[in-house]
C-alpha cells in the first residue's frame, strides 16, 4: 500500500525518465498429423523459390519448418559483447550478404518438423523487418528473414545495416523471452501461446541465376483475435473504460516482469484486448512483440522473487509518455502520476514503496529486503541495456500487430451499463 498527498501542479515539471518439447513425427498445426516421413535430403524443398527480392510469404505459400534451439540472446537490450563484427557491408548487395551468411547458430532438430501454409498475410514486404503471417488458419509465424529488413541506413547513405545480426538477434531475444515464461501459468495468461522456435530453408536465386539455399528462423505463436489498442480512439471511451484498460495493461506487464522478463517496448501497438466489454473485470490483455525483451536471469540481472510483485508506482513513475501521446492519459504536469496513485496507491497486491519525505515529486522506491536487489538492479540494467527504465516505452520497433484487426466501433458501442452488468455476472 502507498498513500501520498495529492501532487502539486507546476509548468516546470518534466517526466523523469525451459526447453521446448520435442516429438518425432512431422505435424501440421491446426490440422491432422502427417504420416509421411520428413525428407532429410537438403537438396529437396517444400517451399516456393524466392527469386531475388520476390517476397515468398504470400497467400498459399507452403513451407516446412524444422524445430531449432537458437543461440543465447544478444544485441540491443543485451549489452554483453557477444555481437560479432560485421563485414564491410558496402562490398555487398543485400541479396549477396544474405546468401553469404554462415549456417545459423543453435541446434537443429531434424526429426521434428511442421508443414505450414500461409492462410493470411498480416505484414510482409521489403524494409519491414520480421514478416508476420497466419499459418494453418490459427497460428502466427513471425519470420526473421534478413532479406526483407531495411539494409540502407535512414540517416547515412554510406552506412549499411547489418540485417543478419538484426534478424538473428530479434529471433534469439524473442524466443528466449517466450521460453522463459513457459514455466508458470500466470504470465501465460498475458502472452500468446508459444509453439516454439523453428527454421525453414528457402531456395533463392542469386545474381548469376543460380539457386542457393538460405536458412531463415521463425517463431510460431497462437493467432490472438482481438483489438490492438493502437487502433482504439480513447477519446470515444468513458473514463471507466480507459482506466480499466490501462490498469490491466500495466498489471499484465508487471506479471511478466515478476516472472523474469523485461519487455522493454510496452506501448499501445503491442497490446491486444480480448473481449468487447471494455469496462469489465473479465477483459483480457495480451502483450506481444518480445524482440527487445530481456530475460533477467540470462542478462545477469536479478532473478524472479517470491512474494508480492513490483509496484507499478516505482516502475511506471515518469514512464507513461507513449500512452499520454496516444491520448490514454493527460500529458501535462503530474497528471499521469496522479492517475498511477489513484489506481495503485491503495493496492495491497504489490510491494510497498516510499518517497523522499516531504517531496511528492520524487519517484517512489521499493522498501524492504525483498526488493533491495531490485533497486540496485535498476542501475545494473542501465549499464547492461542502455535503458533508463525497465519499462522503456520510447523505442520504436519495426513490428506491427500480429493479430486480426476489428472495427473499433465494436469497442465503443458497448455502454457503461452493460459493462457493469458483466462485472456482476
Amino acid at each position: 500500500m502507498f498513500v501520498c498527498a495529492a501532487l502539486p501542479h507546476t509548468s516546470d515539471y518534466h517526466n523523469t525518465t525451459p526447453h521446448q518439447p520435442k516429438t518425432q513425427n512431422p505435424r501440421k498445426l491446426g490440422g491432422s498429423i502427417k504420416t509421411t516421413e520428413s525428407d532429410s535430403d537438403e537438396s529437396s524443398y517444400n517451399g516456393e523459390e524466392c527469386m531475388g527480392n520476390d517476397i515468398p510469404y504470400k497467400l498459399g505459400f507452403n513451407f516446412t519448418a524444422t524445430r531449432h534451439d537458437p543461440q543465447p540472446p544478444f544485441g540491443k537490450t543485451y549489452r554483453d559483447g557477444t555481437e560479432e563484427q560485421s563485414p564491410d557491408l558496402n562490398d555487398f548487395s543485400q541479396l549477396e550478404y544474405c546468401l553469404s551468411r554462415t549456417p545459423i547458430a543453435g541446434k537443429e532438430h531434424v526429426d521434428d518438423t511442421l508443414s505450414l501454409e500461409v492462410t493470411k498475410v498480416l505484414r510482409a514486404g521489403p524494409d519491414g523487418g520480421a514478416q508476420v503471417v497466419v499459418v494453418n488458419e490459427n497460428k502466427v509465424a513471425k519470420i526473421y528473414d534478413p532479406l526483407y529488413y531495411r539494409f540502407d541506413n535512414d540517416y547515412n547513405p554510406d552506412f549499411k545495416e547489418d540485417v543478419i545480426m538484426e534478424a538473428d538477434g530479434a529471433y534469439a531475444r524473442e524466443a528466449a523471452a517466450y521460453n522463459a515464461l513457459q514455466g508458470a501459468p500466470e504470465p501465460q495468461k498475458h502472452i500468446p501461446t508459444f509453439h516454439g522456435s523453428w527454421i525453414t530453408k528457402l531456395k533463392t536465386e542469386d545474381q548469376r541465376g543460380i539457386m542457393r539455399e538460405r536458412i531463415v528462423p521463425l517463431i510460431i505463436i497462437d493467432y490472438v483475435v482481438g483489438h490492438n489498442i493502437i487502433d482504439i480512439n480513447p477519446d470515444k471511451l468513458s473514463q471507466k473504460k480507459r482506466d480499466n484498460i490501462l490498469t490491466k495493461v500495466i498489471r499484465a506487464e508487471t506479471v511478466i516482469y515478476h516472472y523474469g522478463v523485461i519487455h522493454h517496448d510496452l506501448s499501445p501497438r503491442n497490446v491486444i484486448l480480448v473481449g468487447n466489454k471494455l469496462a469489465s473485470s473479465k477483459l483480457m490483455v495480451v502483450i506481444i512483440d518480445f524482440d527487445r525483451a530481456v530475460v533477467k536471469a540470462l542478462a545477469g540481472l536479478s532473478k524472479p522473487k517470491p512474494g508480492k510483485m513490483a509496484n507499478p508506482l516505482a516502475r511506471y513513475w515518469g514512464q507513461m509518455m507513449e500512452f499520454c501521446w496516444e491520448g490514454w492519459l493527460p500529458d501535462h504536469d503530474y497528471e499521469p502520476e496522479e492517475w498511477l496513485l489513484k489506481q495503485f496507491g491503495e493496492s495491497d497486491e504489490f510491494a510497498a514503496v516510499k518517497q523522499k519525505e516531504g517531496n511528492p515529486y520524487s519517484k517512489p522506491v521499493h522498501v524492504g529486503s525483498a526488493f533491495d536487489s531490485d533497486n540496485s538492479d535498476k542501475s545494473d540494467e542501465t549499464d547492461e541495456t542502455d535503458e533508463t527504465d525497465e519499462t522503456d516505452e520510447t523505442d520504436e520497433t519495426d513490428e506491427t500487430d500480429e493479430t486480426d484487426e476489428t472495427d473499433e466501433t465494436d469497442e465503443t458501442d458497448e455502454s457503461d451499463e452493460s459493462d457493469e452488468s458483466d462485472e456482476s455476472d
